[in-house]
């Protein structure tokens, strides 16, 4: 498993992760790690961690894991929404998640 972060799946540039959580954020010992792209996309950790290395790590394989994912249009609470992170999605023509980066694929 490389440490390095896979580039966008979206746009294919280069994405940023930084540990976020801790002490100084919330008074608490939970560390997550987030990744950005200039295009929009973002992705946080499914969980929280005790240390940042492991939050760092767990990020990156967490990225590299789901680059290849794909994704539907369902409807939630009358909205059309990503199969995969839930979220809401803007226009049925796009052609990626703007929160997960999942490509939607047709049915």
């Amino acid at each position: 498993m490389t440490d390095e972060l896979m580039p966008c799946p979206k746009c294919n540039h280069e994405v940023q992760g930084v540990v976020t959580g801790g002490q100084a954020a919330y008074g608490c010992g939970e560390y997550n790690y987030q990744i950005e792209c200039a295009c929009g996309i973002m992705f946080d950790t499914t969980r929280s961690y005790e240390t940042p290395e492991e939050a760092e790590a767990e990020g990156i394989r967490e990225w590299n894991t789901r680059y290849k994912r794909t994704c539907r249009i369902i409807m939630l609470d009358g909205s059309p929404s990503c199969s995969e992170c839930k979220a809401e999605m803007g226009a049925y023509n796009d052609r990626f998640c703007g929160w997960c980066g999942a490509e939607v694929i047709s049915e």
